[in-house]
């Protein structure tokens, strides 16, 4: 790839602080932008781009419900999971709080 080539793939390149365009908690379907836990109790949210909640299924824009696990990563207070849509291969993320009694629950405040 010439220096050209480069340049220009990178100004593609969304900020990734401006990446995910919707939070929302995954029990209610209210916003959930900069919580840890909803209001109606919920620690999970889920977080992207292209993606409506309905009652009792998730759907990414391009109509397919269908998602596959493809990453996982385990931190001291929550479990953050990335799901792809099978159709489009859209990225959908899961950020679970853990409770303080599971047993990897680990009392870290940088986190």
């Amino acid at each position: 790839m010439t220096k050209e080539e480069t340049e220009e793939k990178t100004k593609e390149i969304k900020d990734p602080k401006q990446q995910y365009e919707i939070e929302i908690c995954f029990s209610c379907g209210k916003n959930a932008i900069g919580l840890d836990e909803c209001e109606c109790g919920s620690t999970q949210i889920i977080y992207g781009n292209g993606f409506k909640k309905t009652k009792d299924d998730l759907f990414c824009d391009c109509g397919n419900n269908q998602l596959r696990l493809i990453g996982h990563i385990n931190m001291a207070k929550f479990h953050y999971y990335t799901y792809s849509c099978t159709k489009c291969g859209n990225k959908i993320g899961k950020q679970s709080k853990k409770n303080k009694d599971d047993y990897d629950y680990e009392d870290d405040d940088n986190e």
